[in-house]
C-alpha cells in the first residue's frame, strides 16, 4: 500500500498487507540481513515490524491534518523466529483527542505466536 511506504523498512522485506478502521496487517519476509549471531531474527526487527503496524492502525484513524508518533512501547518476546515470514496483527484499543492506546501480536507464517506489544501514540495537529 503506497501510501504506507516506509523506505528503510522496504529493504528489510516489509510490506503492508491491510490497514483500516484502526487495524494493521504488516508482513516481513525474514531475510539474512535481519538474523542476528544466534541464528533468529533480531528482536528490534520484530519490535519495529510491531510499532510499525501499531502506528499505521492509529494513522488509519487520523483526520485530516492529524499526525501521529509513538510515545512508548512494550514487547514480550514468546518465542524465537527463524524462518519465512513474520505476520503483525495491530490494532487500535482506545482512542482520544490526542492518544491513542494499541496493540499487537507477531506471529509465524506457520501461526505461532511470538510477540505480544503495546503502545501508547501521541495524536496532534499538523502546524502547516
Amino acid at each position: 500500500m503506497e501510501i504506507y511506504r516506509i523506505p528503510f523498512l522496504e529493504e528489510w522485506g516489509f510490506q503492508v498487507e491491510s490497514a483500516a478502521e484502526g487495524r494493521c496487517r504488516c508482513l516481513l519476509e525474514i531475510r539474512p540481513t535481519v538474523i542476528n549471531p544466534y541464528g533468529s531474527v533480531h528482536g528490534g526487527i520484530t519490535f519495529t515490524l510491531a510499532d510499525t503496524g501499531m502506528g499505521i492502525a492509529v494513522f488509519t484513524l487520523l483526520a485530516p491534518g492529524e499526525r501521529t508518533t509513538t510515545v512508548e512501547g512494550s514487547i514480550r518476546y514468546l518465542r524465537q523466529a527463524l524462518t519465512g515470514r513474520l505476520i503483525a496483527e495491530s490494532r487500535v484499543i482506545r482512542r482520544s483527542n490526542h492518544f491513542a492506546i494499541t496493540e499487537a501480536e507477531v506471529f509465524d507464517e506457520g501461526g505461532e505466536l511470538l510477540s505480544v506489544s503495546g503502545g501508547s501514540y501521541y495524536i496532534s495537529r499538523s502546524k502547516t
